[in-house]
């Protein structure tokens, strides 16, 4: 192959590439400010999650189509850099890697409008321009592309047409026309520079922020919160800025797939609570604060996350953890609902009316119910069961928690486990009086020593 890019090619390539790398610098202004290095990478971890796609696969048709738009992407793009430094192949090889770039091309097709009409017909588009753009500069590029190849073959012939079979079939159909060829060929050429441009300005900027995410994924275990620190004299999120540059970093790899929200407990029960929309509010402030304003992007954000996020959303999060085990890029929305609960609560002192009872009771009886320590035992009445301190070589302390000591259906779970540790000879107690509320709604014992 010889090298066929001119000196105005390439002043366009860089062009187009100086605009990609001005926007996404401009998109990840606010987080690169912020980054520290909390995180480390692997390169290793992303070369394994993109030959694999594990995590997209576990939608079967979806995955696919991602990995065909994915390969049918990466791999001709390999063999046209390859071909600007001038690099050749012996023909027959040349004639397998022609078969392949037309095999992959088709099915990158298949894969780009079966993901289109999917996030139509679903809603998910994240904007009709983000979505529907870049999609259909995709599909300029591979019908221009095969276009041109049809018109070469039909100009010039072909004794090898299986190595281009797309483009022979299309060639019966196509004049043949040196100009129309041109035609083509530059219409591919301009179509793969604008898509290129406009990386950042539309959910395709998912190709250069999920690798980023992926590569500092958080270690550790999933449900480890952000640590609260009183340096700033702020807690928890009060706007976009609060957030910790991974947290930024991670509204910016959403792609809006909806996983999340289809394992939402609460967005199933028809909760107003949708964890994908509340990372894109959030990245709409995130993307004011950096000043990312585009034709292309209309953020309509304004300073509080609470102007956009309302308190029926973050309330309604039961912190399951559901959206963090779906999404395929490892993107957080839970972290970032408890970070805006924390300044509601410890930062403004706002509470759900149907919480405000609850801790009045556990600031003045020290539970939730409002009963007091000196009914903290009642459930153990009559029943020979010690105190923690009366127990020789205790080896168990059974606690009750609020629950066991006062709903009345716990009540008798209790009781029963209390049989069951006698009936094992197990050496326990309880702390009775002096127990009071953990936080945690079940019942749950400790090993002593």
């Amino acid at each position: 192959m010889k090298p066929f890019i001119t000196s105005f090619d390439t002043l366009l390539i860089i062009t187009a590439f100086i605009i990609m790398i001005n926007g996404l610098s401009r998109r990840w202004a606010l987080w690169k400010k912020k980054k520290d290095k909390t995180f480390s990478g692997s390169l290793r971890r992303v070369i394994l999650y993109l030959v694999k796609h594990t995590e997209i696969r576990k939608r079967p048709f979806v995955g696919a189509a991602h990995m065909a738009v994915f390969w049918g992407f990466f791999l001709p793009l390999t063999i046209i850099v390859l071909a600007q430094f001038g690099f050749s192949i012996p023909n027959a090889p040349a004639l397998f890697l022609s078969f392949l770039q037309d095999t992959i091309g088709i099915v990158m097709l298949a894969g780009i409008l079966y993901l289109f009409f999917r996030r139509i017909q679903s809603g998910e588009t994240d904007g009709p321009e983000r979505t529907i753009i870049p999609m259909f500069i995709l599909v300029i590029i591979l019908l221009s592309g095969f276009l041109a190849e049809a018109s070469r073959l039909s100009i010039t012939g072909s004794n090898a047409a299986w190595a281009s079979p797309i483009g022979w079939i299309v060639s019966f159909g196509i004049p043949s026309s040196p100009l129309f060829m041109q035609c083509m060929i530059r219409l591919h050429f301009f179509a793969v520079l604008l898509f290129i441009a406009v990386i950042p300005f539309t959910f395709m900027r998912h190709l250069a922020s999920a690798p980023l995410n992926i590569f500092y994924k958080k270690q550790g275990p999933k449900a480890a919160l952000r640590k609260i620190t009183l340096e700033t004299g702020e807690i928890g999120a009060k706007t976009a800025e609060d957030f910790s540059w991974k947290q930024l970093l991670e509204t910016e790899s959403c792609v809006s797939c909806g996983r999340c929200e289809e394992n939402c407990p609460a967005a199933i029960s028809g909760k107003p609570l949708s964890p994908r929309k509340v990372i894109r509010k959030i990245l709409e402030q995130a993307q004011t604060a950096a000043g990312c304003q585009s034709r292309l992007f209309k953020p309509s954000a304004p300073s509080l996350l609470e102007d956009t996020v309302s308190s029926d959303e973050i309330w309604a999060c039961t912190t399951c953890m559901a959206c963090v085990e779906h999404c395929p890029v490892f993107v957080e929305a839970m972290d970032k609902i408890v970070d805006m609960r924390r300044y509601q609560v410890m930062g403004k002192g706002n509470l759900p009316a149907e919480a405000r009872p609850m801790i009045r009771d556990l600031e003045l009886y020290g539970d939730v119910q409002g009963k007091g320590p000196a009914h903290r035992a009642d459930w153990a009445m009559h029943r020979d069961i010690p105190r923690i301190g009366d127990v020789e070589d205790a080896e168990v302390l059974f606690w009750v928690g609020c629950s066991g000591a006062f709903h009345p259906r716990n009540k008798d779970t209790a009781q029963a486990f209390t049989k069951i540790l006698n009936a094992a000879g197990i050496r326990f107690g309880i702390l009775a009086q002096e127990e009071l509320c953990c936080g945690e709604i079940s019942t749950g014992f400790c090993s002593i020593g």
